[in-house]
């Protein structure tokens, strides 16, 4: 086991560094999706298997991981397939669209505070209330989340005065969700707009130091959510890592290709159909009915379930997960490379919005499932609204002497 995990491990931060050699810097768009999937698969995942928390069947571990850096290769390969324009430091007014920024963000707050009111006992447990909230309540959730990172999305292509503040008020709300992933997308946001929108390059010893910032605030978020025993700190900082070890338990059963693409299509679907319009809404659909297969109990306690990660391309296909998992990989990186690229050219919230989806990160915040078309039309909205609200002339900057737009 141990070698599959040096292997796989080695090979997934060879590529990660290939790519970033290519385009300049270490921090880029699939920096924190990178350093996600080698943190979880490749650093948390072996504390479990030295520790002998779980039990591993070698052979399906190995297909899994096979599967996941094919996957990853693809997705890289895509995003080399595009030529990036040059990227420059750049020097420009930004638009002053604080007014729309602000808005989002106050809307956000409103839009949980029905929640806040309603579990106000827990208010200093925000990780209990994520727990009470998993279901009916995705209406406030996750409209609150949205509204939350298109106002930071907008703040960062505005001149971004009263920063500190605007921080404060934004970072307080997400720690009232007790929701550790939505902080992973601030960071994301962040490192795009500085390497894309403002030509920011980060060198492998000047990253040094940002990785262990984000790595001090990762570990500040987790203790502040932890509410388990001290005693038993590396099984749940191993339990992150759940979703190769569940996703093997589908390559050595029956489940093997037994869905023939049944999971996959309920989860196109399924998940972005709120509950107050359907409201017998199956929990039981696309991953959860793996969730529900492997786990029972604890699916039924509906506090969030374990996930399968790609072993629902297993499910749905058997071995042609093979090819069809890497040739969705492939596809998106060549998508997320192009966005990039327009996002150097000519800047806009449009590919900002499409660009931070690609790159690994759901601002809807609900779960699994495919929300391009979403992210699409949320980018869209985004940009004509701005267009409306645009109060003055943005200043050129160099690159072709464009204008720098919403």
């Amino acid at each position: 086991m141990i070698l599959i995990f040096l292997i796989f491990g080695s090979a997934t931060l060879a590529l990660f560094l290939f790519y970033s050699f290519k385009v300049g810097s270490v921090v880029n768009a699939i920096t924190i999706f990178t350093g996600l999937k080698v943190a979880i698969e490749f650093i948390f995942e072996p504390i479990g298997f030295a520790l002998h928390l779980f039990a591993y069947d070698t052979w399906a571990m190995l297909i899994v991981n096979a599967l996941s850096f094919c996957g990853y290769a693809a997705f890289v390969i895509g995003l080399l397939a595009t030529r990036q324009p040059p990227n420059p430091p750049r020097h420009f007014g930004l638009p002053n669209h604080l007014p729309l920024a602000w808005l989002l963000l106050v809307a956000a707050w409103f839009a949980y505070a029905p929640i806040l009111i309603e579990f106000r006992a827990y208010v200093f447990e925000p990780r209990r209330i994520y727990e009470l909230t998993r279901t009916g309540y995705g209406l406030y959730t996750f409209g609150s989340s949205l509204l939350t990172f298109c106002a930071y999305i907008v703040f960062q292509i505005s001149n971004r005065r009263g920063a500190l503040l605007f921080y404060v008020v934004m970072v307080t709300l997400i720690l009232l969700k007790g929701s550790k992933g939505q902080f992973v997308i601030l960071a994301s946001i962040f490192i795009i707009s500085c390497v894309y929108l403002h030509g920011l390059k980060y060198s492998l010893s000047r990253s040094s130091i940002y990785f262990a910032i984000i790595g001090a605030l990762g570990l500040y978020v987790f203790a502040l959510n932890f509410r388990g025993d001290i005693d038993n700190i590396f099984v749940s900082i191993s339990e992150y890592s759940d979703y190769n070890r569940n996703g093997s338990l589908v390559v050595d059963s029956d489940t093997f290709g037994s869905y023939g693409g049944k999971l996959t299509m309920e989860m196109q679907w399924v998940p972005k159909v709120p509950r107050a319009i359907w409201p017998n809404k199956p929990k039981a659909f696309g991953e959860f009915r793996l969730a529900a297969q492997y786990f029972p109990q604890w699916f039924l306690l509906d506090q969030g379930s374990p996930s399968f990660g790609i072993g629902i391309y297993f499910a749905d296909f058997g071995w042609w997960a093979f090819l069809i998992f890497p040739a969705v990989q492939y596809i998106c990186g060549l998508l997320l490379g192009i966005c990039l690229g327009k996002l150097i050219i000519r800047p806009n919230v449009f590919y900002f919005v499409v660009s931070v989806y690609l790159s690994g990160n759901n601002l809807l915040a609900s779960g699994a499932g495919n929300y391009l078309i979403e992210h699409v039309i949320i980018g869209g909205a985004l940009l004509i609204i701005l267009t409306f609200m645009r109060s003055a002339p943005s200043q050129p900057f160099p690159l072709r002497q464009t204008i720098f737009r919403a």
